[in-house]
C-alpha cells in the first residue's frame, strides 16, 4: 500500500478541488488569496502562486457548477408537470388505428423496400446520361 504522502494531491488543481469548501471558507472569513497561496505552497511539494490559485479556483468552481465533482450535493427530484398532452386512453388509440399496435407492419416495410428499389433502379439509367439528374 502507498504511503499517505503519496496519496496527497499531485498538483494545484487537484489540491484545490479536494479542499474547495475549505478554501472558500477561508475566503469568506477574509483570508487573502496571497495568504492562501502561501499556505498551500508550504503544505504541498508543488509551487503555488496567487495567479495559479485563482485559475485553479475558477476551474474547480466551474467543474462543480457543471456537476463534475465526485460528491455533488443531492438535488431534488424533478416532478413532471401535467401538460394534458398524454393520451390516458392508449388502448382506444390503438383501436382507432385499426387494432394494430405496430404502426407499420411487415407488409408495409416490404412495400417501402420495393418502392425504394424501383426508385434506385430508375436512377441507374440516368447516371451516365446527360439528361435527367
Amino acid at each position: 500500500m502507498k504511503k499517505a504522502t503519496e496519496l496527497e494531491p499531485r498538483n494545484l488543481s487537484a489540491a484545490v478541488r479536494t479542499r474547495l469548501d475549505e478554501i472558500e471558507g477561508w475566503l469568506d472569513k477574509g483570508v487573502s488569496r496571497q495568504e492562501i497561496a502561501q499556505l498551500l505552497d508550504a503544505e504541498y511539494s508543488f509551487s503555488v502562486t496567487p495567479k495559479a490559485l485563482e485559475m485553479a479556483l475558477y476551474r474547480a468552481r466551474l467543474k462543480r457548477k457543471k456537476g463534475g465533482l465526485h460528491n455533488p450535493k443531492p438535488q431534488e427530484e424533478a416532478k413532471p408537470e401535467d401538460t394534458g398532452l398524454h393520451n390516458p386512453e392508449s388502448e382506444k388509440l390503438v383501436e382507432d388505428m385499426g387494432g394494430n399496435k405496430e404502426f407499420l407492419s411487415d407488409t408495409d416495410f416490404k412495400k417501402i423496400g420495393d418502392e425504394a428499389k424501383k426508385v434506385a433502379s430508375s436512377f441507374k439509367g440516368s447516371v451516365g446520361n446527360k439528361k435527367g439528374f
